[in-house]
């Protein structure tokens, strides 16, 4: 999928816009995702706050899955994506929401 089939809506507020896209989680809802000025993708700790007992347990594996797409957590377990590549940012947050449980449930 092209990144440019994976946006559903882009909202620009402020020094920051909030994409919307096709892709869904495991509750069946846009993923959201957030890019500041300087093309930097987050997911606004989204996936730690909505699993944060399993993202605990299962740390090693989530480390693997960042690594192997190129992302880091930062303060308060925000994710970050360094290669600024949205489709691949959503494969991370999708590897990491099967990691912690969330396509499972």
């Amino acid at each position: 999928m092209s990144e440019l089939n994976l946006i559903r809506r882009l909202e620009h507020r402020g020094d920051y816009t909030r994409i919307i896209t096709n892709a869904v989680d495991a509750v069946y809802d846009s993923i959201v995702v957030f890019q500041d000025g300087t093309g930097l993708l987050d997911d606004d700790g989204y996936l730690y706050s909505e699993y944060e007992d399993s993202w605990n347990k299962n740390s090693e594996a989530i480390g693997k899955v960042l690594d192997h797409y190129c992302c880091f957590a930062g303060k308060y377990h925000i994710i970050y994506a360094k290669h600024r590549d949205l489709v691949r940012f959503i494969q991370c947050l999708t590897a990491i929401e099967t990691v912690c449980g969330g396509l499972g449930r």
